[in-house]
Parts: structure tokens; C-alpha cells; sequence
């Protein structure tokens, strides 16, 4: 996240220090740096600042062994952080939505060839997730636009499915949901994306029994995807 949090002027700062409040994540970069660290350049004023930060929840957090600012790798006026993980102390997780797991995802387990692949495929997947930045750059903390809305949790959901698809095969899974649906992804795989996104809508909505977001959904949902 980018924002200076410790200056009162810092519009970014206003609305990020409330969310961390609000949802108890702790921001490990404020507690394993040094005071007088930096990870921005402003070369048009000659100032540094400290913009750049990791949040975590309470249980991810103990993971966190060490952070550090790589000021020797800066190649632009924001600069690398890195952060090491003691990957066997991570919260175990399950695979809810894709089966059901034979035990818990334990990551020390996991080879570095594996991790490997891991990052590469997380990666290549993350990189199609397109940013939403109209929906992001809002500054109004009451917004009331549905279009934000929609595109802001499209965002996430997309962006969990990338790890999700990722971490497959990091899990044993039995059940039938690991059958293979011949056709699925040329023929209805659009048509499930296009279903969700309108039955969202129409949720924010209030979920309306009539008006174009109810006619809308049924199209979606009824005629097109079913």
C-alpha cells in the first residue's frame, strides 16, 4: 500500500490509517524497520518518506522473522522492500471451494521446486488481473457508485481464483468436483463470469424484484448461463 501515514496532510494516509483500525491488521513495516527508514525519493522536492507499507493479520504476522529496504537495488524513486517467512510457522488453510482436502496445506513441506512453480504460475496469473483504477483512485469514503463496487470486488475475486488456481497443485483434493467438464472453459466459462458479476449488482443493489439490474440478472443468469 502507498500512502504516508504519518503525515496529517496525506489524503491517501486519511483513509488508510481508519481500514487498518477498523479490520485490527498490523503493518509489519512499522514495526521491524528502523524509525528513520525510507522507501521513497521525491526528487522534485529532495525528501524522503516512508510510503511503502505490508499489512498483515495478527496470525499472519508471527511468520514475519525480518523486513528490510534494499536501498541498493533502487532503480526508481520507490525502493524494493523484502520481508523473510518462516514459512513452517504460516496458518494452515483448506481448499474449501474446490474439493475437499486430505490434510491441511502444510507449506514446509512444500520443495522449492514446487514454490517455484508456485511463484512463476502465480505470477503469470496475477498479471491478467486488470486494475480497476477508476474504482481505486476514488477518494470519497461514502461512494455510492456501483460500478466501484462491482469492479472493486471482480477485482478481488479475481485475484483470489489466481492463487487458488495456483496452489492446486500444492493440494491433494478428492471428490467429484475435480471432474473435468469437456467445453466448460470455450462455452460457459464467460457466461459464469458475466452471471456473477450480475448477481452481485443486483445483491448491492438491494436485490430488487423489478428494474433493469433485476432484468438484467435473469438474462444472465436464467437464459444465458443456465
Amino acid at each position: 500500500m502507498h500512502a504516508d501515514i504519518s503525515s496529517v496532510n496525506s489524503e491517501l494516509g486519511k483513509h488508510l490509517s481508519p481500514f487498518y483500525l477498523e479490520h485490527n491488521y498490523i503493518i509489519p513495516s512499522k514495526l521491524l524497520l528502523p524509525h528513520d527508514s525510507y522507501a521513497y525519493i521525491s526528487e522534485a522536492w529532495h525528501s524522503t518518506s516512508q510510503l511503502d507499507h505490508c499489512f498483515s493479520s495478527s496470525d499472519t504476522h508471527g511468520p514475519l522473522s525480518s523486513m528490510n529496504i534494499l536501498y541498493n537495488l533502487a532503480v526508481s524513486d520507490h525502493i524494493p522492500i523484502s520481508f523473510s517467512v518462516k514459512v513452517e510457522r504460516l496458518p494452515e488453510v483448506f481448499v474449501g471451494n474446490e474439493g475437499v482436502c486430505q490434510s491441511n496445506l502444510n507449506w514446509s513441506n512444500v520443495t522449492k521446486s514446487e514454490l517455484r512453480s508456485y511463484s512463476i504460475k502465480t505470477e503469470e496469473l496475477l498479471r491478467k488481473v486488470v486494475l480497476p483504477n477508476e474504482a481505486i483512485r476514488c477518494t470519497d469514503p461514502n461512494c455510492a457508485n456501483m460500478k466501484h463496487k462491482v469492479d472493486i470486488c471482480t477485482f478481488y475475486d479475481r485475484i483470489i481464483r489466481a492463487l487458488i488456481e495456483s496452489g492446486k497443485p500444492l493440494h491433494k483434493v478428492v471428490g467429484s468436483s475435480n471432474i473435468k467438464l469437456a467445453g466448460w472453459n470455450m462455452y460457459v466459462a464467460g457466461f459464469h463470469e458475466q452471471a456473477q458479476v450480475a448477481t452481485r449488482e443486483w445483491a448491492q443493489a438491494g436485490r430488487p424484484r423489478q428494474g433493469p439490474l433485476c432484468k438484467k440478472k435473469k438474462k444472465l443468469t436464467h437464459a444465458r448461463y443456465k
